[in-house]
């Protein structure tokens, strides 16, 4: 994982918000998006489902096959 998306997830969960890393497994791309910014990203159907469920995965999208790794706040 690239360090400026660590810190960034890093202090995401600090604060207590979610966030997911998206990956794109083809090319090793990797993303982050913050719970705040879910609403403006073109994956925002796939990312609310997963932030919801809680659940990391592997999805068919239009950027390609991803994968991508929740962190939640625990209750």
């Amino acid at each position: 994982m690239q360090l400026d998306i660590l810190t960034a997830l890093n202090a995401e969960r600090e604060a207590r918000r979610a966030a997911v890393v998206i990956t794109n497994v083809e090319t090793g791309r990797q993303r982050l998006v913050k719970a705040a910014d879910v609403a403006k990203d073109p994956l925002r159907p796939v990312l609310a489902e997963h932030l919801r469920t809680s659940k990391s995965g592997m999805e068919q999208t239009a950027e390609g096959r991803v994968f991508l790794t929740v962190h939640v706040p625990a209750p």
